[in-house]
């Protein structure tokens, strides 16, 4: 991950209950995302790649600015 896009990725968002990363707000919706398949239940292996994906969408996007 570059440096521009974990900076990006700790940027906080706000919500009523909680304050998330970008970082782990994006992982969260690659998680649940993942998680549609009932068919894996490997969920450290699911946990990695939402992860994974998460640091992927914000390299992407510190590249397109």
């Amino acid at each position: 991950m570059t440096k521009k896009a974990k900076e990006l990725g700790n940027e906080n968002t706000s919500g009523i209950f909680l304050v998330l990363t970008l970082r782990e707000h994006f992982a969260g919706l690659a998680m649940q995302g993942l998680c549609a398949d009932h068919r894996n239940e490997d969920i450290p292996a699911l946990a990695s790649d939402a992860v994974r994906i998460a640091d992927a969408l914000l390299d992407k996007l510190s590249k397109d600015e």
